[in-house]
C-alpha cells in the first residue's frame, strides 16, 4: 500500500478491525479464504504503522489485532524445528483458520446490515396513515323521521319471525318451498308499481324462506331506489313504498333471464 493511499484513509471510517481487515482483502480482489496471508499482514502492519507515524490515537482492538497478526507473520516466516513441525503447524492452521473465520462472518453480518439498511431506506419512502379514529365511525348518526337504521330492520325482522313460529303448528308437515330473492324483489316491484299506498312489509311474508328472502330483496331494491320504507317507532311494522326508480327497464323474470 502507496503511502498516499494510507494517508486516504483513516480509522474512524470503519468499525473495528475486522472491518479493517475487510477492506484490505477487497483491494487484493481476491477471495477470503485465498488471499496470501503474508500479504494481508503487511498491509494490516503498514497501515498501523502509518497512523503511529502521523500520531493518530489507535483503538486498543487494532493493536490486538495487529499482535496477532504478528505472531502468525512470525510462525510463517521462522524456520521450523522438525520435532515440533506438526504441532507448530496445527497451531498457525488455528490461528489462520480463527481468523478467517472471524472475517467471513463479520462480511455476512454486513451484507445483512446493508439489506436491512435498504430495507428501511425503501420504508421511509413511504408516509404511514394515521390511525383511524374508530369512535367516530361508531357515533350514533340521528335518523330523520320515519327513517329506519339497519339495527331497526334486523329488529323487527326477527320480531315478525317470532311470530311466524307462534302461527305454525307445534306438529305439521312442512312443504320447503325455494324462494329466491330475485323472485321476491319481482313481486315486490310488481306490487308497489301497481299502487301509491304504502304496503306492509308482511304482505310479503309467508314463511320462514320467504322472510329471509324479503329482508335481502328489500335492502338491494332500497339501494337501487326502486323502492323505499320506513317505520313510526322501534316496534313498529315496516311499510315499502315506490321508488323513484321503480319503473325501470331492464329486470329479471323469474328464471333469472333478462326482459327488456
Amino acid at each position: 500500500m502507496e503511502n498516499n493511499q494510507e494517508l486516504l484513509i483513516k480509522l474512524d471510517d470503519f468499525e473495528g478491525p475486522l472491518d479493517l481487515l475487510l477492506h484490505l482483502i477487497k483491494e487484493t480482489k481476491m477471495d477470503i479464504q485465498e488471499v496470501p496471508m503474508l500479504i494481508i499482514v503487511d498491509q494490516y502492519l503498514q497501515f498501523i504503522r502509518s497512523m503511529t507515524y502521523l500520531q493518530l490515537d489507535i483503538a486498543g482492538e487494532y493493536l490486538v489485532m495487529a499482535a496477532t497478526l504478528l505472531e502468525i507473520k512470525s510462525r510463517l516466516l521462522l524456520p521450523r524445528v522438525d520435532t515440533i513441525e506438526i504441532e507448530t503447524e496445527e497451531y498457525e492452521e488455528d490461528l489462520q483458520d480463527e481468523l478467517i473465520r472471524q472475517l467471513i462472518e463479520y462480511q455476512q453480518f454486513k451484507e445483512v446490515a446493508s439489506a436491512l439498511r435498504e430495507k428501511e431506506d425503501e420504508r421511509g419512502q413511504f408516509f404511514a396513515k394515521e390511525p383511524t379514529n374508530l369512535e367516530l365511525l361508531q357515533e350514533n348518526i340521528p335518523l330523520k323521521e320515519g327513517e329506519v337504521s339497519l339495527d331497526d330492520m334486523i329488529r323487527a325482522f326477527q320480531k315478525m319471525f317470532q311470530k311466524q313460529l307462534q302461527k305454525q303448528p307445534l306438529h305439521a308437515r312442512i312443504e320447503m318451498d325455494q324462494v329466491s330473492v330475485e323472485e321476491t324483489m319481482l313481486r315486490i316491484v310488481d306490487t308497489l308499481s301497481k299502487t301509491s299506498r304504502e304496503v306492509p312489509i308482511i304482505d310479503f311474508i309467508d314463511s320462514k324462506q320467504s322472510l329471509i328472502a324479503t329482508f335481502l330483496a328489500m335492502l338491494e331494491l332500497a339501494k337501487e331506489k326502486r323502492v323505499y320504507f320506513k317505520q313510526g317507532t322501534l316496534h313498529d311494522m315496516i311499510y315499502l313504498y315506490a321508488g323513484e326508480n321503480i319503473q325501470q327497464e331492464e329486470w329479471y323474470d323469474y328464471k333469472g333471464e333478462e326482459n327488456e
